[in-house]
């Protein structure tokens, strides 16, 4: 049996880190095993990093078959050429959407988006900044506050360098929430991503800001938080790294280019393009027809990702029990 290396302590970003403790693991897991057995939960691309370049230097100097690295990545958009990639679960948390939502889903609220945070990052922060700038009906969740030191970190970055003044961040990032006291971080599932209480939170919103774990360039990887909203059938503007939004398109989920315009995907930090879009977005839907007609317009286009959803929960429930659970990334 194979030496499984967990890629996670070496890919930082866009970038390797360790490299020299990488590259002697992969000499030793040739020589004992014959085989590479590399993998990653983050959904990093091993292109962007350059792993593959590394990989390439190990080859031709140590003389591995490239044809015994196998590869592992949540990241369904990464292959190669001459490496073998495997596509792992996205993440355990998307298969608890495997079973139908019994609902409600009709519109019964006077809000018309929401914006749920679980632990802080930097874009995480800004969105919030941003959100409480605006006088949209929203509902809010910020559950992780600025008691770390690497949060009150960012947090002074941000002033610092004049993205949001003092006052409003202060304001903004104190731990709150509008739809309950279970949302602690991180809202994971099952109990606090699906259930009575984000039933009921859903009524009351047209669509969702979602904030996803990562975006370092060229990664792609689902969590429970795009999967929120399509499960509880409502369109989504999306915050994670470039490209995201085409790559769900890849995987055959609607992204209603019809009634949200995403042309703030081609940006690498995109939180405020993003919340221009639900500017014009609000301005179409609440001074000119009624929301009402937003969730009908795009009706078809929820009710075929939550299909889909429910499909690939299964499918990656599956596979997540046949590799061993968390196991199949190796030590942590």
């Amino acid at each position: 049996m194979n030496q499984v290396i967990n890629l996670q302590k070496y890919l930082f970003f866009d970038k390797l880190i360790y490299v020299p403790e990488l590259v002697s693991k992969i000499i030793l897991s040739w020589q004992e095993f014959g085989v590479v057995d590399l993998r990653t939960k983050e959904g990093q691309s091993f292109a962007e990093c350059g792993l593959y370049d590394l990989l390439d230097s190990v080859c031709a100097t140590v003389g591995i078959e490239k044809s015994s690295i196998k590869l592992m990545n949540n990241n369904w958009t990464e292959n190669h050429d001459e490496y073998e990639i495997q596509k792992a679960p996205f993440s355990y948390e998307i298969s608890h959407f495997n079973k139908p939502n019994p609902g409600p889903f009709d519109y019964v609220g006077d809000k018309f988006y929401g914006i749920f945070i679980g632990r802080a990052n930097s874009p995480r922060i800004k969105a919030t900044v941003q959100s409480h700038k605006r006088f949209i009906p929203a509902l809010r969740s910020f559950n992780d506050g600025m008691e770390s030191e690497s949060n009150r970190a960012i947090l002074n970055s941000l002033i610092i360098n004049d993205e949001c003044l003092r006052s409003e961040a202060l304001t903004a990032t104190k731990k709150h929430s509008d739809i309950g006291g279970a949302l602690n971080p991180p809202i994971v599932p099952p109990l606090n991503s699906v259930g009575s209480h984000w039933q009921s939170a859903y009524s009351k919103i047209v669509l969702e800001i979602v904030l996803e774990t990562t975006d370092w360039p060229g990664s792609f990887h689902i969590t429970e938080k795009v999967c929120r909203p399509i499960y509880h059938k409502r369109p989504f503007i999306l915050i994670g790294a470039r490209g995201f939004m085409s790559r769900l398109r890849d995987l055959g989920f609607k992204t209603f280019e019809d009634i949200i315009p995403n042309y703030y995907e081609n940006f690498d930090y995109c939180v405020e393009q993003a919340f221009e879009c639900l500017d014009k977005t609000y301005a179409k839907n609440f001074y000119g027809s009624h929301p009402h007609q937003m969730l009908d317009d795009c009706k078809e286009d929820v009710e075929h990702n939550y299909e889909l959803l429910i499909k690939l929960s299964n499918q990656h429930l599956k596979s997540f029990n046949e590799l061993g659970g968390l196991s199949y990334f190796g030590p942590q």
